[in-house]
Order: C-alpha cells, then sequence, then structure tokens
C-alpha cells in the first residue's frame, strides 16, 4: 500500500507544481496564458479529491 500512497503523493506534487506554475503564467504573462481560472478550480478540486479521507481528518484534527 506505501507504493500507492508514494504515487498519489507525487501526482499531487506534480499538480500543485502545475497550479503555481500556472499562476506564475498569469501574474507575469496575464494575455498569453493558454489556460482560465476553472483550469485552476479543477486542479486544486483534483487535488483535494486525491487526499484520502483519513489525512483530511488528520489534518483537521491538526489545525484546530
Amino acid at each position: 500500500m506505501r507504493g500507492n500512497n508514494h504515487k498519489i503523493g507525487l501526482t499531487i506534487n506534480s499538480l500543485c507544481k502545475i497550479t503555481q506554475t500556472a499562476l506564475l503564467a498569469d501574474l507575469s504573462y496575464f494575455n498569453y496564458t493558454e489556460h482560465n481560472k476553472w483550469d485552476l478550480y479543477n486542479i486544486l478540486q483534483l487535488i483535494h479529491t486525491l487526499i484520502p479521507k483519513d489525512e483530511m481528518e488528520l489534518l483537521d484534527l491538526l489545525n484546530k
């Protein structure tokens, strides 16, 4: 099972980097980007769904 968690972690990390790059491109070249705000929203939603429920509950407890 650790292998699958590692793959999910790498996937989430890659999606975060893609989102960061897209946001930076928006700030630097706002007239020339090939994505829109819905693309970024959808990536963030995907990241959220990839985080296991147990992990989200743990994060919620840590934030209290």
